[in-house]
């Protein structure tokens, strides 16, 4: 290794004895290795700065595509917090196993609620009638 840093440093003198030029004078650019490194840390700074660019696409990506079924449930909810218990929410077969069964429970305990409401204005409207005809 010494002997190339040698060379190096030989060849370096030697441009710096270029006709017309000072001695202890530099050249605008610097040695050829320090060019070299300056090259190579570019290159990282680019493909880097690239791969985390697609890394954070690829992620954001991702997670939109993760987060729709959940958003498609919570839409449902809100249909459902305005007072309309009819509208059930969609499982797709192929969805994660653990979606299918968020989206089956949902829509068991929809099911039960309008199920307990029929039954209570049942039960409201045989009491008021009760009333009534007493």
């Amino acid at each position: 290794m010494s002997h190339e840093a040698t060379v190096i440093h030989e060849e370096e003198e030697k441009e710096s004895r270029e006709p017309g030029a000072t001695p202890g004078e530099r050249h605008d650019s610097e040695s050829p290795i320090e060019d070299a490194q300056s090259d190579v840390e570019k290159t990282f700074l680019v493909v880097g700065a690239a791969a985390l660019v697609a890394a954070l696409l690829a992620g954001y990506l991702l997670a939109a595509r993760t987060a729709a079924p959940l958003r498609r449930f919570a839409g449902t909810a809100a249909d459902i917090d305005a007072g309309d218990l009819s509208p059930r929410v969609e499982v797709d077969p192929s969805a994660a196993a653990e979606l299918r069964t968020l989206g089956d429970a949902f829509n068991h305990m929809l099911d039960r609620l309008e199920d307990a409401f029929a039954r209570q204005r049942g039960f409201v409207s045989d009491a008021s009638h009760e009333l009534r005809s007493r």
